[in-house]
């Protein structure tokens, strides 16, 4: 037996084992969890309702963290859907910058609706700056961007 082409052969066997290792190491997933949230009006402001909302910002901030956590090797893509903001209350404008900086720093996308636009772009671009914000079957607000599921 030829020990030298075995040895050759083995060593080339580990340098494309570790390359494909690095390989994997270094792309991006191939899956995408989306964990989706929403109405959070009614779970920040006094909405009438009989009884207390549950849920908020701790409960979707720990339910998010046990989500990445769990999904390791995926992107997970945190998503908020209508109603957003607050529209109506005393603290309106508190309650909404509170939002936006948890949407920022759980780097959420914000699908926007009828309540929150009735704000208007400025007051959304004040309580969440530089949280991207989406409108579905709209042109959205210039310098954002768009996807297709």
């Amino acid at each position: 037996m030829n020990w030298k082409a075995f040895g050759g052969f083995l060593a080339l066997l580990v340098v494309l084992v570790v390359a494909m290792g690095l390989l994997m190491l270094v792309r991006r997933p191939n899956e995408m969890v989306f964990f989706v949230t929403g109405d959070t009006q009614g779970l920040l402001v006094p909405c009438g309702c009989r009884t207390v909302p549950a849920g908020g910002l701790a409960r979707r901030a720990s339910a998010l963290a046990l989500i990445r956590d769990r999904e390791r090797g995926r992107q997970v893509v945190s998503l908020e859907l209508p109603q957003a903001f607050a529209d109506r209350g005393p603290a309106r404008d508190t309650v909404n910058r509170a939002f936006g900086a948890f949407l920022f720093a759980q780097h959420t996308l914000v699908g926007l609706g009828g309540y929150d636009l009735t704000l208007g772009p400025e007051a959304l671009r004040t309580a969440a700056p530089g949280v991207p914000f989406y409108l579905a079957g709209r042109e959205a607000f210039r310098g954002s961007e768009s996807f297709r599921l």
